[in-house]
């Protein structure tokens, strides 16, 4: 007997012993039912004023609901393991890894903005690349701290190696490149918002900088739900 012969032996058994259940005159219906999902009325009347007929029906819809789910998760794990970080996509991003929650996908662009900006200078950068529809996409965005964390953790995998500024010394602009902007706000001890997190990609090294103020690097990404099927 092969492997998958006694897989269906052994659920065929199961649905018999959830039939055994019910009355005898409806236990035949009831397998019919669960394999086809075609059903006479008077077996549709019989579960509509069972208990035991409505409890044996969803005990098999949520064992197969069950079921269902899980291959649905080993199609979505396998989707995203074919997936590898460092990876060059068709429209030029590179994907980067998953947020946080395992739920999305980053992609990044494949440079830094051009030059060194303040947090409000990286916004109208970002913008003005949606307004263009940068690499095919309007929906770029400067990463939050969790998600420039694990830019910082990946940046020497595949394609994304040797794109960020780990040496603090080399683009354009003033201030500190060596730093990448998130846009997590932090109040600090003010009343007001005048901080964003950075992140120095060389070490990982947290800092607070101001919004209008500190000039540093940016990599904008783009975040994507992991495929459910």
């Amino acid at each position: 007997m092969t492997e998958e012969n006694a897989r269906n032996d052994l659920y065929s058994k199961h649905l018999e012993d959830v039939a055994s259940t019910l009355p005898a005159e409806w236990r035949e219906s009831f397998c019919r039912f669960v394999a086809t999902g075609d059903a006479e009325k008077p077996f549709l009347d019989f579960l509509g004023s069972s208990k035991a007929g409505q409890a044996a029906v969803e005990t098999i819809f949520n064992e197969q609901a069950a079921a269902f789910e899980g291959l649905a998760a080993i199609l979505r794990s396998s989707k995203t393991d074919t997936l590898k970080v460092g990876d060059v996509m068709k429209d030029g991003s590179i994907f980067a890894g998953l947020t946080a929650n395992g739920k999305q996908q980053i992609y990044a662009m494949p440079t830094d903005l051009s030059v060194t900006l303040t947090f409000n200078g990286a916004v109208k950068s970002v913008k003005k690349l949606n307004a263009d529809k940068a690499l095919g996409h309007d929906d770029w965005q400067i990463p939050s701290l969790e998600d420039l964390r694990v830019l910082q953790k990946n940046q020497n995998e595949g394609d994304l190696k040797d794109t960020f500024n780990t040496s603090g010394n080399k683009g354009s602009g003033t201030g500190y490149p060596g730093l990448y902007l998130s846009s997590t706000e932090d109040r600090g001890s003010s009343s007001y918002v005048p901080y964003v997190q950075g992140v120095r990609f060389s070490d990982g090294l947290e800092s607070l900088n101001y919004k209008d103020r500190s000039r540093l690097s940016c990599r904008p990404v783009r975040l994507v739900e992991v495929p459910r099927s």
